[in-house]
């Protein structure tokens, strides 16, 4: 029987340096019109500047923005931001969104 080498294999999306102390974020943005969109990423910054590009591919981003950062939560796992980000969604709620995590601080036109 011939020994195979191991095989080092990278996930699409992950780095090599990625370690213990990275952070996921659940996150909120907010457009002129009032429009909300819930996402999850492990840097804001960089998922900010991508939502509010003109060459967007994201349809919805692209024609609804300009975004702005209304509210954030950590999260030490990429899948405990995915399952927040889930029941965020799941409450299909604007109103429970500016109730529960925006403390009714974010008026808008749509209100």
């Amino acid at each position: 029987m011939v020994e195979q080498p191991a095989v080092n294999r990278r996930v699409v999306g992950s780095s090599p340096t990625f370690g213990a102390n990275s952070m996921f974020w659940v996150y909120v943005l907010q457009n002129p019109l009032g429009r909300l969109y819930v996402g999850h990423t492990d840097d804001l910054d960089a998922r900010l500047l991508r939502h509010n590009r003109a060459d967007n591919r994201s349809t919805y981003t692209r024609k609804n923005g300009p975004w702005e950062l209304v509210w954030k939560e950590p999260h030490p796992t990429r899948g405990a931001a995915m399952a927040r980000e889930q029941h965020i969604k799941g409450m299909k709620s604007a109103a429970w969104i500016r109730r529960e995590l925006l403390d009714g601080r974010v008026p808008t036109r749509r209100d």
